[in-house]
């Protein structure tokens, strides 16, 4: 593949700005020029995102012949499911009563039995 040269003088922003605008790249693997997310091989070159994928899963390049001209998308869809668990789930949670907080420990009187004067327990 022909790597194609941009010119930035700058800071990494620009650069990011740069290489999000690529409307005219090309896929090293396959020669698609649409994809979700553009990828880059082992060697920096541009690669679409099936052909990152399929390399990442399989260590070699994806063959030719799965290659296809419209991007795939998938159906999303709620399970079936989902909504009989919210409606049984309708009743309102048992609540616990809380008792309120209290001191932890009990306070002793001067001169009780327990009382420490100066000396450790």
């Amino acid at each position: 593949c022909i790597k194609k040269a941009i010119a930035l003088e700058g800071r990494a922003s620009e650069l990011a700005t740069a290489l999000s605008r690529r409307s005219d790249q090309i896929c090293c693997n396959c020669k698609t020029q649409k994809t979700s997310l553009w990828r880059r091989s082992q060697n920096g070159e541009f690669i679409c995102n099936p052909c990152g994928l399929y390399y990442k899963l399989h260590n070699r390049d994806r063959p030719q012949e799965m290659r296809k001209d419209s991007i795939q998308t998938r159906n999303r869809n709620k399970p079936k499911n989902a909504n009989r668990k919210k409606a049984s789930n309708n009743s309102p949670p048992e609540t616990v009563p809380i008792s309120p907080p209290g001191p932890s420990f009990t306070i002793l009187p001067p001169g009780s039995l327990m009382y420490n004067q100066g000396t450790p327990f």
